[in-house]
């Protein structure tokens, strides 16, 4: 037995897993039209880090890579970030700027 049409949009007919296997902005596109927002635009972002974490060992590994010159300051602070060892706002480009400010002697504490 056929299921039937489970989103009732006039230009769409799908079924459950059709839809469960659109792409996620099509999929907006769909409920949207079905609730009559009919110029929504939509973009969808996964982070797909959610939830990664970094264990004592991770980070003096990766410390150690960074002091013994294997691994650049961006990658190093990339990883922090995407660990959640720095804060989701901390911005790096920032970062750097500021600190060879402080080591050019133009901020002090």
């Amino acid at each position: 037995m056929k299921e039937e049409s489970w989103l009732p949009v006039s230009r769409w007919t799908v079924d459950r897993a059709q839809f469960t296997a659109l792409p996620p902005e099509e999929r907006f596109t769909i409920i949207s039209e079905y609730v009559l927002v009919c110029d929504l635009s939509s973009k969808v972002s996964i982070n797909a880090d959610y939830g990664v974490t970094m264990s004592t060992e991770e980070l003096q590994a990766l410390s150690t890579a960074r002091l013994l010159g294997d691994l650049s300051l961006e990658e190093f602070m990339h990883e922090l970030k995407r660990r959640n060892v720095l804060r989701a706002g901390f911005d790096i480009e920032a970062n750097e700027l500021q600190v060879q400010a402080e080591a050019d002697g133009a901020v002090s504490i």
